[in-house]
Formats: structure tokens, C-alpha cells, sequence
């Protein structure tokens, strides 16, 4: 069974449309990373800090990017992702210029203070702290050890 017939094609009778093509659709790119001022690269290239939050109710998108626009950490990304009804919140952060700055605690700070107001200082977030704050916390509030007997 033939299904075709004259499977002959002469395809480098079209090599200059071709080549012509390709170097138009370069020149293009370049001409288009020149007006948009360079590439922009995401943070697994150019560095950076992404932290993903949950919230319990529907977060103010305008409120969130005040706040971090008032913590003075440079280009900053909010958007929402995945289901809005989970009311999940992505935060991108360019790379900080000093060594050893915790971005992500300070971000988790500014957020805290800015939409609960006076935060109760009992109460802790176990999942953002590190081992050695947590050890102070802990010495602080029983520096006898009385609860260790």
C-alpha cells in the first residue's frame, strides 16, 4: 500500500528563506533584550529569597506589598499560586548586598507586626525560629530549670 507518491522534496531549494528567517527572528530577540533594559532573571540565576505563606483568611495583596515595600528590601514579587481558596501568597526578594542579613525572618517580622498590630510576646512560631532562639526563649522563661527536676 502506497499512501504517498513523489516523496521527493528539494528542501535546501529554500535554504536562503530559511537562513533569512533565522537571522530575522535573532535580530528580533536582540532588539527586544535591548528595550526591555536586559534580561530579567528569576532567582534561581540572579539570586534571592522566594518564601511561600499561608494564610488564614484572604490576604490584602496591596496591604502585603505596602509593608514589604516599607521594609525597604529592594525588588520585591507578591502574587497569589495555586487554589486561591488556600489563600497562598508567593514573596520573591532580590539578593540583599550584606552578608549574612536574614531576609526571610525579617520579612516574616514586618508581616507580623503589620497585620496583627502588637504581637503577644508569649506566643512563638515554632516553624520560623531557629534552634538557638528557641533555646533562649526557653531559658528565659524558666532560667532555674525548675520545670527539668
Amino acid at each position: 500500500m502506497e499512501l504517498f507518491r513523489a516523496t521527493n522534496f528539494d528542501f535546501l531549494k529554500y535554504k536562503w528563506y530559511a537562513i533569512a528567517a533565522s537571522w530575522l527572528l535573532i535580530a528580533l530577540g536582540a532588539f527586544a533584550i535591548f528595550v526591555q533594559k536586559g534580561l530579567r532573571f528569576g532567582i534561581d540565576f540572579a539570586g534571592g529569597t522566594q518564601i511561600a505563606l499561608r494564610f488564614a483568611q484572604t490576604p490584602d495583596l496591596d496591604r502585603l506589598r505596602e509593608l514589604l515595600r516599607e521594609a525597604a528590601l529592594g525588588d520585591t514579587g507578591l502574587q497569589r499560586f495555586e487554589d486561591p481558596s488556600r489563600n497562598q501568597v508567593l514573596i520573591r526578594v532580590q539578593q540583599q548586598p550584606q552578608e549574612g542579613r536574614d531576609t526571610t525572618g525579617e520579612i516574616l517580622q514586618r508581616l507580623r507586626q503589620g497585620l496583627r498590630g502588637a504581637e503577644d510576646p508569649a506566643r512563638i512560631d515554632i516553624n520560623t525560629e531557629g534552634a538557638d532562639t528557641l533555646a533562649a526563649r526557653l531559658a528565659a522563661a524558666d532560667p532555674e530549670r525548675v520545670a527539668g527536676r
